[in-house]
């Protein structure tokens, strides 16, 4: 009966995602209810008091609803301890967001949502505001409701609850230690590509939930039918979280390759179109509304108004130099790009620059894990993970912008599939086998704290640039940031907490 508990409920970690990816979408459903009211000729104020409505509505039913999960959850007194004091660490170590991207676009869509809403053609004031971002729209909800831009992003929660997701997995299979423990290294340890863990980066939380979503599936048994279902469902938020999930989730879906798998992923599918047509409406409505396009920058869906037709050549130019750049970040030839250019053109002195030799580093583990996971006989569900993997990886170098900035979440998979093989065996007392999770949070916790002394050391360069407004005319104005520092400035050319509607 002790074994049997587990599947009665939801672990901490799993729903406090849940948590955030359901908040989020119903904080979407708040800003469309919004826009159309006003649409059909509501007063704005009443328009905005059925978007509070709706979102206190959630928040107050979301919140009951966790209550009663956690109340099931067995000893879940010492799971919800551990997941409250690994945030109020997290909420201590990065009180504000102070990255590139959180100044350029999220910030200032937070402030457009907050003082003007969801409106026609938003995604053409800023190109960035175009492309469609689950849980930035559901901290723009959150920052509506409190009232202020100033809050904790929804990232600490995420990354929380996969802390959590990766603790509860150690202590049911004590071979997954080191994987866990160098997993949460790459989430926590302070460098170029992990350090956003605090803001509103949209790479992190959808490493995160994809990691999660392939140890579940890597877990998933045939007679826990509410753990598959639950899997399906959080695989059906990546490519709302961004447009790069979309090319996650085969690698998530992989994992369902025998028999049985595909017959509960078909009966798991069933059950949740209700869910599937509503996370895709929403996607359609807010894609038509600010672009025009169903799915941007997918050319495939639109135009479909009038005044996206004009923006087809504005697409394939943004679409091009993301590519470009992505391909010759630090080369004096990105201008001097063709968008037809072959890979023969651009493949060698891309492999000889920082982001090839990551991503055919990541490319060559990811493939030699596969092939040893194959030849050994050991051709488990992370043996077909991590060969599904593999081929993401060869398709994004071929096919993708390839910059490994994007795909945090294969980076997390290969780290954590090339090394769930090693097992380490206790010492000095140490029962590794019988006290995996307290090994686990020990070890997370001390990176906690060398990432907290470094966060420390380096707090005088989280500053705001200083910037002054200016209003340009035109069809509609719009504020702009000019700034008395150099133009070579990290922040520059961002908006920031400047008055909305603002773009660069």
């Amino acid at each position: 009966m002790e074994q049997a508990a587990p599947d009665k409920a939801l672990p901490l970690g799993l729903g406090l995602i849940v948590l955030v990816l359901v908040g989020s979408l119903w904080g979407c459903l708040g800003f469309i209810s919004e826009w159309a009211g006003i649409e059909a000729g509501l007063p704005e104020e009443l328009a905005h008091r059925l978007f509070r409505a709706i979102g206190f509505g959630t928040a107050g039913l979301t919140c009951a609803l966790s209550i009663w999960t956690v109340y099931r959850i067995p000893s879940w007194r010492k799971q919800a301890a551990i997941g409250v004091i690994l945030y109020l660490f997290l909420l201590w170590l990065t009180p504000r967001s102070f990255t590139y991207d959180t100044g350029l676009y999220h910030l200032p869509l937070i402030n457009h949502l907050n003082q003007i809403g969801l409106e026609w053609n938003l995604g053409w004031l800023h190109s960035r505001y175009a492309f469609f971002n689950l849980l930035l729209y559901g901290q723009g909800a959150l920052s509506r409701l409190a009232g202020t831009v100033a809050l904790p992003s929804l990232n600490g929660l995420v990354l929380t609850g996969t802390l959590l997701v990766l603790a509860e997995n150690v202590k049911k299979n004590h071979r997954v230690l080191v994987a866990s423990v160098v997993v949460t290294g790459a989430l926590l340890l302070p460098s170029e590509s992990t350090e956003s863990f605090h803001s509103f980066n949209a790479d992190f939380s959808l490493g995160c939930i994809f990691l999660v979503c392939c140890i579940l599936v890597s877990n998933n048994d045939a007679a826990n039918r509410k753990l598959s279902l639950i899997t399906t469902g959080i695989s059906a938020f990546l490519p709302l979280i961004k447009v790069s999930g979309l090319f996650l989730l085969p690698v998530v879906l992989a994992g369902y390759l025998k028999r049985w798998d595909w017959q509960r992923l078909r009966s798991d599918i069933k059950t949740l179109v209700p869910l599937i047509a509503l996370l895709t409406v929403i996607t359609c409505g807010f894609g038509y509304i600010t672009t025009g396009y169903l799915s941007y920058p997918l050319a495939q869906t639109g135009p479909l108004r009038a005044e996206a037709i004009s923006k087809e050549a504005t697409i394939k130019e943004s679409k091009f130099s993301t590519m470009a750049w992505a391909r010759f970040a630090y080369s004096d030839q990105v201008d001097a790009m063709k968008a037809d250019a072959s890979p023969g053109e651009w493949l060698p002195k891309w492999a000889q620059s920082l982001n090839g030799k990551r991503m055919l580093t990541y490319t060559a583990i990811s493939l030699a894990c596969s092939c040893i996971g194959w030849a050994t006989a050991k051709q488990s569900r992370w043996t077909v993970l991590l060969t599904a993997n593999t081929v993401f990886w060869i398709f994004s170098v071929l096919m993708l912008p390839p910059d490994p900035r994007f795909y945090f979440g294969p980076i997390l998979l290969t780290l954590y599939g090339s090394t769930q093989w090693i097992n380490v065996r206790g010492t000095n007392g140490v029962d590794l086998q019988k006290q995996p999770e307290r090994v686990f949070i020990t070890a997370t916790l001390s990176i906690l704290m060398f990432t907290s002394l470094w966060r420390i050391s380096n707090i005088s360069r989280n500053t705001f640039p200083e910037a002054t407004l200016f209003y340009q005319d035109g069809s509609r104005g719009f504020y702009t940031p000019r700034y008395s520092r150099p133009i070579s400035h990290p922040a520059a050319g961002a908006c920031w907490e400047l008055p909305a509607p603002c773009s660069p």
